[in-house]
């Protein structure tokens, strides 16, 4: 089974509607889909939530006694997630309906510990922006050269194995680049890494978004990781 996971803020519920809906709508279905509501007064999103939940029992909900951060709120995700496998899942993203099912036979058939894939970047409201797709890397030896100066495995489409998880640590509190920080840990581990090289993800350009909103605090942390 693969663990879907996602924290909710305060995203507009259009846009909560569009991600629940592009990953309880997979090809691959044998999923579970655990939610973190990292603001315990958004009563909008609790409730939409819960609607959603007596529709589909793959839906779990957890809701924070108070404001975590992405962070923390992820950790706990995957500390009540069942599955062998973890997928990472934005609020505001929406995942290509085939997602799941060929990042799980990439990751299976290269031997894979984490893997990503490439992605097209759409507007606020949805609409897809041309020629805006990223060109990661695909392959593992490439993938960790890239990463002594930046991240290259895009940290909202993460297919991850839940034993690495378990073995390596969940992540840490960084005020922004944890992803960057978890990946140059497990790869001084020997974990292999890879990306789908088809977009399978709809990301959203959000002006409230995280990567905009702490672009410095980004920068900074993305220095130290480098250099520690």
């Amino acid at each position: 089974m693969i663990s879907v996971v996602m924290s909710t803020y305060k995203e507009p519920i259009e846009y909560i509607e569009q991600s629940i809906n592009s990953i309880l709508n997979q090809t691959y279905r044998d999923i579970e889909f655990v939610i973190i509501v990292d603001n315990p007064d958004n009563a909008e999103h609790i409730e939409y939530i819960q609607n959603r939940m007596s529709g589909d029992s793959r839906i779990k909900l957890s809701i924070n006694e108070k404001n975590c951060g992405l962070t923390e709120s992820l950790n706990r995700a995957i500390a009540l997630a069942r599955g062998t496998f973890i997928a990472r899942m934005d609020a505001d993203d929406i995942a290509e309906v085939d997602r799941l099912e060929c990042q799980l036979a990439y990751l299976i058939e290269n031997n894979l510990d984490l893997v990503g894939c490439n992605m097209r970047d759409m507007d606020e409201n949805g609409n897809i922006i041309q020629g805006a797709i990223t060109r990661y890397p695909t392959l593992d030896g490439i993938i960790k050269n890239y990463l002594k100066t930046n991240s290259a495995v895009p940290h909202p489409t993460w297919l991850v194995r839940k034993s690495v998880y378990l073995e390596s640590g969940f992540y840490c509190d960084f005020p922004a680049c944890e992803d960057y920080e978890f990946l140059t840990r497990i790869a001084i581990d020997g974990k292999r890494l890879g990306n789908v090289c088809a977009p399978k993800l709809r990301y959203r350009i959000n002006s409230a978004g995280i990567s905009c909103s702490k672009r410095v605090s980004q920068k900074t942390s993305l220095y130290y990781v480098r250099k520690n």
